[in-house]
Formats: structure tokens, sequence, C-alpha cells
């Protein structure tokens, strides 16, 4: 058969072609010699050929294929194998064949050869076999043949009669088997058997080499390949020569080209980074000792400059007796590794902050519970270290009432393997507090799902769970307040109803509370201030309730109360009124001074009542009441009330009609001057003509108003016909009529921004002068409004007045009104019924000093008695209204009253008896006359009338006035320790009696009626002069009947007389001054302001008043300019004609100089003759009914 040929080195193939093919091509006969004849000589040709074959690069198949042919051709055998021992599987596998066919060879494959695995092995054999054997075809798959059963297969499959048998020994091992085969039996066999023991010899050796040198070779590519695989090189450093060997790739690992590589170690060390050269200062010097091994780990310089990182792996290799040959190792390349292992550590280290910064806390446990693993954020949440926590139970750190769902959770997810599993619980705090987490957490599943624990994070619901709980919280509570809201309230009511129902045993109550007010409030103060004043009323609600009780907010200005379990009403009432008391208290919010009342309906539980709502229903019938009773009051429900309610609620409907229809009336109330009692003005109150029940009050249904919104609609028409009133008495009247008009009205007005420009129009319109219209408010609201102080200041810019209606008790309030530009202080109407109450008397005194020190005004309401008005009189209230003087009345009826002085009431006349007053001290007794004046004050002040030398009485204590129908009263100021008529203490004015005996402190004062006889110390009148100048005889001879029929003396003087050369003689003569001027400002020579001022210079004491020639009217400049000057008045000058039309003007003349002269009082009989005397056409009867109208 052909040779196999593979590719082989061209050496090889040369070799082959000039040992062996020249012979073959010479021995083309088919003859070949027997074995016997082979010689030494020849033996030894064949083992030189077979050396001179390349083992050392060709390949083994080829070699051993080329030694059988060789061999066969130079033994003459025709048969030739050479086979491979596979010991395993007892196989022989033919490398080399010769003169056997394919059939035979697949034969050959399928025997076993366990005789082959003998030991040792069989020798070398030379058989002659039988030519006529014969052996069974085909031989059965895989028998295991005897050497015997073997050779006779061969020699009967091949015919042949002489078989060698050559074992190839490796080491006393058999590697291989050499047969050679002849057809011719043997005569030599013991030769033969010799030099094929030698050439087995040699054979066995050349294929020994042959292996190593294949092993070497795969020893070599595999350890390239693995250099090349892992980015290094091999290396073998001789430690006796001190050469270092490095195998391929080493330029690709270093850069440098194999020519520039030195073979020392030293090249190798100047090339290492200089920090890293120490770590071979242990191999340079040669001191492997203690170790067979090294892995050094350093920094090389590339050929570009940079360093690698390098992995050196060295293995020590030793000589028998122990001594270091040579280091082999590996280095590597680990620059990537070490970019890796950095990039690593560095996404490991951002990893383990990623989990530590987590917010949430993430955890492990074992399959107990226990942590094992929990990031940063569990300290952040906890306070709690991580280090004091491992370890422990996470179950140790939920609440008692969580730990039963958390347990089962856990065992749940332990047990089925859940996916997952999620509760929330409260987790415990360093500070012992707990905070509300929900645990999200899964299996923690091996590969074989083993569930050894669990993972799972724990996130803060914290907010989420307050959240909620304000959810649930603001279902059942108002938002503003925080109070239960109608539905919990509702739900407590139903409960205590229910319980009630049932066992009749706990009596409990509800309460209706409603803020008087509070709208009205609201409105002008804004959203924001209600809402504060609504928190700081439910503030003070809580505080009066007892534990047990439930206050609630309905909605708006609306509270409702659940008392529980109540023995008694007065246990209801008490709560009641200390809730009246605690709400009047004032609130401060927002810089500002509030007060606030409330009304409040009591229902208490009964057998009648079927359902809850019934209950609540009768107490706001009882709020109801309570509101239409004056409000700032309880009730507590009767069955009446719910009549009542209905009436209510038909009144609402009758004021929506009176709105539409204007179904209103105004009328007027008298306000007069208390000094000269005079009419000063009036205030307009409101009636309104209801269709069944006649004239109502503002009392009646003003609450109503206020409740249903209609007060703004009402108070603008009654602003709108004040005005229009007050114009038509300017026209019809002139400066005759009311002087002024007030309207009080609800405070909020203020808070409209259009209120001055309405009020402005509206005085435009119709023309009113400046201070003719007043504007009353309530003290308590205006402190509470904060567009108040811009609104009335602009409101006074317009000339209007502006007063407020203060309390008695709200004297605290003065000096912060004081802010405000006000004009007068109304005292309330009820107060002065009050007077006779302890300690009334004082309040009233403080009240008016404290309004007068602050320069404003003071209105006396509701005087109804001779005492009263002689009471604030002496207090020196500017102003008085009440019934004493005038009902309220009509505007048609008022205009009589226009043309009647109130000053009749207090007229003096000479035919009243004459009082005397004596005076007894501890060290002396005076007689004192009351007489010439209407009043006497008493004190230890030089000014008063009565001086009294006692420590015990104040500077002024009292006084003692006559009054118009000739009785004295007593009148006890209030500024002092009291005083006694009678050994009465004095609260309210006394009319004295003929021997009654007042004491003050240590002082007693005897009053006795009739004349008497006068002593050192009388008081007598005296006779008032006036000198007159004036250039017109009619406004002279007026004058002079005015005056000298009030017995005052008179001097007329020629216009063209010298008043200063005048009053100088006067002097001369002794005549003394006059106690007034009265002089034509139009013939005063230089002119009459020079007079003026000349006169307050020269003659400090002389009084100057002047009048205007014929002129009728002055325009208020004009007079203003002359007070300034030094006059004390200057008076228009009497009409020529329709003196009577005018005879308000003449009094109001007359009050004048009156004023000028102090005097008091006018006599009306003696004026009216004078007048008589001017106006012949008129009797003396005509002039009396224009008083008496």
């Amino acid at each position: 058969m052909k040779p196999v040929w593979p590719q082989i080195t061209n050496a090889a193939k040369s070799l082959i072609h000039k040992v062996w093919l020249p012979d073959r091509q010479k021995s083309q006969a088919p003859v070949l010699p027997c074995p016997d004849q082979v010689q030494l000589p020849q033996v030894a040709e064949m083992i030189m050929v077979l050396g001179q074959l390349p083992w050392s690069t060709a390949a083994a198949t080829v070699l051993e294929q080329v030694a059988v042919e060789h061999l066969t051709q130079k033994t003459g055998c025709p048969v030739g194998i050479l086979a491979h021992y596979d010991a395993a599987h007892q196989r022989l596998q033919p490398q080399g064949i010769a003169g056997i066919s394919e059939s035979v060879l697949g034969e050959l494959s399928q025997i076993r050869y366990s005789w082959l695995s003998a030991k040792p092995p069989l020798p070398a054999k030379v058989l002659t076999l039988d030519a006529l054997a014969s052996f069974p075809s085909p031989i059965a798959a895989t028998p295991d043949l005897t050497f015997e059963d073997f050779t006779a297969f061969l020699g009967a499959r091949l015919h042949l009669q002489t078989l060698i048998y050559i074992p190839i020994l490796t080491q006393h091992t058999l590697t291989a088997v050499l047969l050679l085969g002849h057809p011719q039996p043997s005569k030599a066999p013991d030769q033969i058997l010799a030099w094929s023991k030698i050439l087995a010899d040699h054979l066995g050796i050349l294929m020994h080499k042959q292996r190593l040198q294949q092993l070497m070779t795969q020893s070599q590519q595999s350890l390239t390949l693995a250099a090349r695989t892992l980015d290094g090189l091999i290396y073998c450093w001789d430690l006796v020569t001190h050469q270092v060997e490095r195998f391929p790739h080493l330029q690709s690992l270093i850069g440098y080209d194999p020519t520039e590589v030195q073979a020392t170690m030293d090249w190798w060390v100047n090339h290492i980074h200089p920090e890293d050269v120490i770590q071979f200062e242990p191999l340079l010097q040669g001191t492997f000792t203690t170790r067979d091994q090294f892995t050094l780990n350093y920094r090389f310089q590339h050929q570009n400059r940079q360093y690698l990182s390098l992995r050196d792996r060295g293995l020590i290799i030793r000589s028998p007796q122990g001594s270091p040959l040579a280091v082999v190792g590996t280095i590597l390349n680990v620059s990537a590794q070490k970019r890796i292992d950095a990039a690593s550590r560095h996404q490991i280290h951002s990893y383990r902050q990623l989990v530590n910064n987590i917010p949430a806390v993430l955890f492990q446990t074992d399959s107990h519970g226990i942590w094992t693993f929990l990031n940063q954020a569990w300290t952040h949440l906890t306070r709690f270290s991580i280090a004091e926590t491992l370890g422990q139970s996470q179950f140790n750190f939920i609440h008692p009432e969580d730990q039963p769902l958390a347990q089962a959770e856990f065992s749940h997810l332990m047990a089925t393997s859940t996916p997952e599993g999620r509760y929330d619980a409260r987790f415990r705090l360093g500070d012992g507090s707990y905070r509300w987490m929900q645990v999200h957490l899964q299996p923690w599943l091996t590969a074989d799902q083993c569930c050894l624990g669990t993972v799972g994070i724990l996130t803060d619901i914290a907010e989420r769970k307050q959240t909620e709980l304000e959810l649930i919280h603001n279902a059942y509570h108002d938002h503003l307040t925080a109070l239960p809201n109608r539905t919990l309230f509702m739900n407590r009511l139903e409960q205590m109803f229910r319980k009630y129902r049932r066992d009749r045993q706990e009596s409990f109550a509800a309460l209706f509370l409603d803020l008087d007010h509070f709208k009205t409030l609201n409105d002008s103060l804004g959203h924001r201030a209600g809402d504060q004043l609504l928190v700081a009323v439910s503030q003070r609600l809580k505080a009066c309730l007892r534990p047990g009780d439930t206050v609630a907010r309905l909605g708006g200005d609306e509270f409702t109360l659940l008392i529980a379990n109540i023995q008694t009403v007065s246990e209801v009432t008490q709560i009641s009124e200390r809730i009246l008391n605690i709400l009047q208290a004032p609130f401060f919010l927002e810089n500002r001074e509030l007060f606030i009342t409330a009304s409040i309906g009591i229902a208490f539980s009964d057998p009648h009542q079927e359902t809850a709502e019934e209950l609540l229903q009768e107490a706001d019938m009882a709020l109801y009441r309570a509101k239409a009773a004056g409000k700032n009051r309880y009730e507590v429900f009767q069955p009446f009330i719910s009549s009542q309610t209905i009436s209510q609620l038909q009144l609402e409907s009758d004021l929506q009609e009176a709105v539409t229809h204007q179904t209103w009336e105004l009328y007027f109330h008298p306000v007069l001057n208390l000094a000269s009692l005079t009419l000063r003005g009036v205030e307009a109150v409101l009636r309104w003509q209801h269709p069944t029940q006649g004239m109502l009050p503002p009392s009646a249904f003003w609450a109503t108003a206020e409740s249903t919104g209609l007060v703004p609609t009402i108070e603008a028409w009654m602003l709108r016909e004040v005005c229009q009133q007050l114009s038509h008495w300017q026209t019809q009247w002139g400066k005759t009529g009311p002087l002024q008009v007030a309207l009080a009205l609800s405070s909020p007005v203020l808070h409209s921004a259009s209120f001055a420009d309405q009020v402005e129009a509206l005085l435009t319109e119709q023309h009113i002068d400046l201070d003719c219209l007043r504007l009353i408010f309530d003290a308590q609201a205006l402190l509470t409004l904060p567009p108040t102080l811009a609104t009335l200041s602009r409101l006074h810019d317009l000339g209007v007045v502006l007063s407020v209606r203060l309390g008695i008790d709200q004297v605290q309030m003065i000096p912060r009104l004081a802010q405000f530009p006000l004009d007068w202080v109304q005292i309330s109407p009820h107060f002065l019924g009050t007077l006779e109450v302890d300690q009334q008397l004082k309040a009233l005194h403080d009240w008016v000093t404290t309004v007068h020190r602050h320069q404003l005004k003071v209105l006396a309401a509701g005087i109804e008695t001779t005492a009263q008005l002689a009471q604030v009189q002496a207090l020196d209230c500017e102003y008085g209204q009440g019934e004493y003087f005038s009902p309220a009345i009509q505007a048609c009826n008022l205009d009589t009253l226009i043309l009647r002085s109130f000053s009749d009431r207090a007229s003096m006349t000479t035919s009243l008896p004459i009082a005397t007053l004596i005076l007894r001290t501890p060290t002396s007794q005076t007689q004192l006359s009351l007489s010439g004046q209407p009043l006497w004050s008493i004190g230890r002040s030089p000014d008063n009338s009565i001086v009294l030398p006692d420590r015990w009485a104040s500077r002024n204590h009292a006084q003692i006035r006559q009054v118009d129908t000739g009785e004295y009263f007593f009148i006890d100021l209030g500024s002092g320790n009291g005083s006694f008529v009678n050994g009465e203490r004095v609260t309210v004015p006394v009319a004295l009696n003929d021997g009654d005996i007042v004491t003050i402190g240590r002082s007693k004062l005897k009053f006795h009626h009739g004349e008497g006889p006068l002593s050192q110390g009388s008081v007598k009148p005296i006779a008032k002069q006036v000198l007159m100048l004036q250039n017109s005889r009619h406004q002279g001879e007026i004058w002079r009947e005015i005056l000298t029929s009030q017995g005052i003396a008179l001097t007329w003087l020629s216009a063209e007389t010298d008043l200063p050369q005048a009053l100088a003689q006067m002097m001369a003569a002794g005549q003394g001054l006059p106690n007034l001027l009265l002089v034509d400002m139009t013939v005063v020579k230089p002119n009459p302001y020079s007079f003026c001022r000349w006169c307050q210079q020269t003659y400090p004491g002389l009084k100057v008043i002047l009048t205007s020639g014929n002129r009728t009217s002055v325009p208020p400049s004009e007079r203003q300019w002359a007070i300034h000057q030094g006059s004390t008045d200057l008076i228009p000058a009497f009409p020529e004609h329709g003196m009577f039309a005018s005879i308000i003007e003449v009094i109001g003349r007359m009050r004048l100089v009156f004023k000028a002269l102090n005097l008091q009082v006018i006599q009306q009989d003696r004026l009216s003759e004078a007048l008589m005397t001017l106006q012949n056409q008129a009797s003396k009867q005509t002039v009396v009914a224009q008083f008496d109208r």
C-alpha cells in the first residue's frame, strides 16, 4: 500500500528520499531475501538509516511508516506492522504497515490484546506458523484473543510461516509492537531474535525521543497559547548562568524589539518602577531558602514610557541537594485587571455609597428574623447604630401592638416562599419613641429555592400615616378650630340619645351657641381676623367644659355643645354663664382689641323627643329666643318657644317686605345744651310701620335685620332721608333751624371704601352746612375695624361731627379712642337710672373726667328726672337728651319745637324765694345767701363758691343747684369721700328741704328756705354795666330794650365818642370800667381790630363785643378773625323787619352777651315787654305765644 504523506518539513522530505527511495527503486524485483540472511552489519546499517530520520522535526506517523517500509525491505519480510499499544483499552493502533490489506486492518482493530498487559511484558519471539492453518472469518466483534490465537490469525490471513514479534519498551513499559512476517519458514530463529532485540531497543529509543519531542512541542505550543491568552509571557531564569530565556510575545507585552532586550535579569529590573524594585531584592540576592514559589506585583516601563502593571509568578527549581538552579515563571499584564479592580473598587464604593444614601432602609435577616445587614439609612432614621442592631431580632424594634402582625407576615413568607410581603408597623427609635414604617420583604432563596431568610426595604411612612390620621381627623373635625364638626357631633349626639332612650338614667343637654354680630364684624375686619377670632372663641369654649363634654363647630359662627351626665339644670346654666362671662373678656388679635358676645340656646333630654335632631332643633329655637331677648344671654327651651320661632320667621318675611316698600319713618329726639338748656340738635331714630303690629321701635326688629343682612340697606335709606330733612330745615329756617341732626349707624359701614364718598355726595347734593350732620358709632366696633381711622378722618374733613356710644364700664377704651377724630362721646341711656347703686356715682365722675381730659364733649342720654339733669349738669356734661325734655317726635311736630326755648324749665324769676345756708366747721360758723346765680360749687379749692376748710373734702366736692321749679338740689360730684344729707349717703341729687343738714367730712351745712339775715360772708347780686357805641339808631334801640329788660345798666354813647378817652375819664373819675363794651365796628377809629388789641393791652379784664353795623350776617371766617384779634365775639345786626320771625336769632344774640357778662338766665316776661315796645303791631300775648309754642 502507498505510504501516508502528510505535510512535513523540507529537511525531512529530502532525508527520506536520500535514505529510502533510492533503495526502493533499485529493488523492484518481487523476490525478497529471507530474514535468516540478515547479518549484523546490515542491522547496523538499518539502525543508522533509522537514526538519520528527522525524529525531532517530522510527524510521528510519517516517520513510523517510513521505518516499517525500510525494515521490511532490508529484512526481506513482505509484511510489517508497527503499532502503538493503548493499555487503557487494550488495543493496538497501527502507525506503520506494509503488505496488509484494509480488511485485515479492520479485523485487527476489533481484537482486544489483554495478553500485552502481562507483567513482565512478553519478550521478543520468532514464531514458525503452520502454513495450512486456518482462522474463522469474519472475526467476532472485539474478541479477546490469546497470543497464540493472534499469531494463528495473522498466519491464516496473511499466509505467513514466519512471524517476528518484537516488543518496544520505554522505561520497562510496553509502548509499541513491531511485527515482521515472511511466507517462508525461518531456519535461523536465534539469529533473527538477536538482531530483532537490537533493532527493537534502538527503535524504542528513537520513538521515545520522537514522543518527547512531540510532548515538548505540544507543551511549548500550550505555553505559548496560554501566554497569549493570559496577555503575558513565560520565562526561565538560569540561576547558574544568570541568563534569562523569554518565550514569544515579549514585544507585544513590553513594546521592545527582541533585539533590544538583554537576556539578563538586570536589564529587566532596570525597567521596573523605582518604588517597586525593592520587591526584587530577595531574588537578586539569591535568597530562596524559605520558599519555592513567589508572586510579585510591580510596574514595568513600556517602550512608550508608560508603566504597565505586571504580575510575576515564579517556581524555583532545585537540585537533589536543594540548591536553587533556576526560576521558571509567567509574567502577566494585569494593567487592564488593575483598571478593572480600581473600577470595581470605585463601583463597590459607589454602590456602598448608593446603598447607604438610599433614604429607605435596606435589610437582610436570617430565617429567625435576626438582622444580618442594614444600610446607613437605619441609623439616620432610628438613631440606632448598625453595630448594635445587627444580631438582634427585628421584632425587638417593633411596637408591641404591631408585633403579632409582623411575626405573622414573616412566618407566612418563610413557610410559603411567597414572592413578597408587606405590612405597616411602628419601629422604636433611639429616643424611645416610635415611628411608622412600611416593611416590604421578599424571601432570600438559594439556587435550589431554599429560603435562607428575608431581604427587604423599610420605608418611612410617618408623614403618610400622619396624613391619613389628618384625613380621618379632618373628616370628623373642623379644619379651622380643630373642634368636632357636624358629623362627629351628630354621631356623639345620636349615641348619647340612644343610650338615654334605652335606660333613662343619664340625662344630658344640647347647647346651641351663636356669636352676636359676628357677620358684621367679619365683613368689617376681613375673613382672616374673623377666622382668628373663631379659633380664640373655640379655645375659650373648651376651657369652660368638663371632661366628657363636647364642643363642636357646625359652621360659620355656630357652635354646639353636649353636656353629659347632668343631675340638675343649674349645672348647665352655670356652664352657660361661665361661657358668656369668658367671652366678654377682650380678644387681642393682630394688635387689636376685640369684644364679642354670644347667645346660647339650651335644650335638655326629654322622653317626648323622638330623635336627636328634634333635641337639637329645640336648642336652636331657644337660641332664637335668646337673640330676640337682646343677645348676650342664654335661654332654656320651653314649649312656647316653638311658636315664637314661627313668629320670628314671619318677622323676617315682613322685614323683607318693608325693605322692598320702604315702610319706614324717621322720628327725631331733641338734644339740648345743658348749660343753657337750649336746643342743640336732634337725633334721628327709626320706626317701622308694621302692617299688623303697628309702629315698632328698632328694638323689636333690629336683631332680625342684622341676622338677615338687611341693615346696610336700611341704614342707606336712613342716611339719605336724614340729609334730605336737614336740607329742608336749613331752607325753611336758616340758622334758626336745628343746629345738628345725628344718626346712629352700624360701624361696619366704615369698612366700605366708598362710604365717605357716599356721604360727601349727599352733603354736596343737599347743600348741607358744616357741622350739621353728626354720625354715631359703637365704640367697641370702631376699635376692631382696620380702615376706621382713614374713613373717620375723611368724614371729619367733610365737616361731619363724629360721636361714639360708650358704656361706663368701657372707660378703659377712651385713651384708645383718642386716636380717632371724634368730637362727642355719649353715655349709655340706661346708666343714669343706676346711680343709686354703690360706686356708680364715682364711676360716672371718673368716666366724665377721663372724656374731658381727652378734649371730647359728653352727651348724657336717658335724662328722665330733674335730679338726673342736675347731676349731669354738675358734672359739666355739655349736652343732654331724654324723656325729661321731649320724647322722639316726627319732623312735622319738630317745627313747633324750633320756636320754643327750653330754658323756661330753668328760668329764675324774682318771685322765687331766696334760701340761706349756714356753714358750721369745728372752728367757725358762716351764713351764706343762695341768690343771684343758679349754682354754687362746694370744695376745698379757693375757686369754689363755698370753700370748706376741711381736709376730708375734695377740691371740687359737690354743688347746690337751683332748678326751674325753684327747688335746690344737693349734688355729690363723686370725686371725694362722699356726702351725706340727714345722715344718708348721697348717690343721686337730693332736693333740699328746710332744715336739712349736709355733712361733708367734718363740716356741716344747714339749709333754710326764705329770706334771712345776711352775714358778713353773704353773697349779693351785682348789677352788670354795659357801655354801648352804635351808629344805627334802630340797632341801638333794640339793644337798649333787650339789655335793660334784664336789669343790665346800659350807657349809650354817641357814634363820635373817642372810646379810649372816655374810658380814661371814667377811670379818673373813680367810676371804674364797665363789664362789657358793645361797639359798632363801623365807627371805631382807626379800626375795630386795633381797638380790640389796645383794650387787651391796656385793660386786660375788659371784654369787647363788636357788632356788624347794619349787616345781618357775618361770615364765619370774619367772626373767627375778630375773636383772634381780641374781641369776645362779633354779632351780626338785627333785621329791620320781621322781628318775631327772627326771635330765635334775637335770643341767640342775647345769650352771647349774657355769656360775656357771666349771666345764665333770661327773664322771658321782661324780654316780651321789650319786644312789644319795638313791635307795636304785636301784642304781648302774641310774643308769649311764640315762646309757648
